[in-house]
């Protein structure tokens, strides 16, 4: 089966410990202060693994842990990231640029109408509530990756609300961040390709 890469796809806490002692009332999670999130996809784990471009994770894979049971939601990558952030593709299952500032256009979860391959538009900012996009259980996609199911059955639609992670910690005061691979040095609004110096926004302040 196609699974996410997932040796660094790990809860990196840096804490005492992770486990409070356990009375016979609770089970629980002590204080967490940080955590990390290491997300690493796009290629199937057999064309990682034992990759001599990939030794270091080759190597740490054989050391440390390694998710053999972790598998992509869908595909392309876009999906997997807001199945990650939200437990939901919101209707969007292409890699189109998001229309950043676009307070005109109805979501895909609003207007019930996935943002599939074949849409040729931007994908409208995520907003509002309603059915998320059925994802196939076989990835067609051209990231280059074997066409192997995903998971065993395809995913039905569901119904969701555009809330991700980082509303909630937002919601409840606490701060976050995100670092992604190739975001140019003056920020990400706005942008939606950058090789981390230039990108389609030359002339962005």
């Amino acid at each position: 089966m196609r699974r996410v890469f997932a040796v660094l796809c790990a809860f990196a806490v840096f804490t005492g410990g992770l486990l409070a002692e356990e009375d016979e009332h609770s089970k629980g999670v002590r204080h967490l202060d940080h955590v990390f999130v290491i997300m690493m996809e796009n290629h199937h784990i057999s064309q990682v693994l034992g990759n001599p471009n990939a030794r270091f994770i080759t190597s740490y894979a054989a050391a440390a842990n390694l998710a053999n049971n972790y598998f992509a939601i869908g595909h392309p990558s876009l999906t997997n990231y807001l199945e990650t952030v939200g437990g939901s593709n919101f209707g969007v299952i292409n890699d189109n640029s998001p229309d950043w500032h676009n307070t005109n256009c109805v979501s895909n979860i609003e207007s019930g109408i996935p943002a599939d391959e074949s849409a040729t538009t931007d994908t409208c900012p995520i907003a509002g509530s309603g059915m998320d996009a059925p994802t196939p259980a076989v990835d067609t996609t051209n990231e280059g990756t074997p066409e192997e199911p995903i998971h065993n059955d395809p995913l039905p639609a569901a119904p969701a609300q555009a809330i991700t992670i980082a509303d909630q910690l937002v919601q409840a005061g606490k701060s976050w961040k995100t670092y992604q691979e190739n975001l140019p040095p003056y920020g990400a609004d706005g942008v939606n390709n950058s090789d981390g110096l230039v990108s389609d926004k030359k002339n962005t302040p």
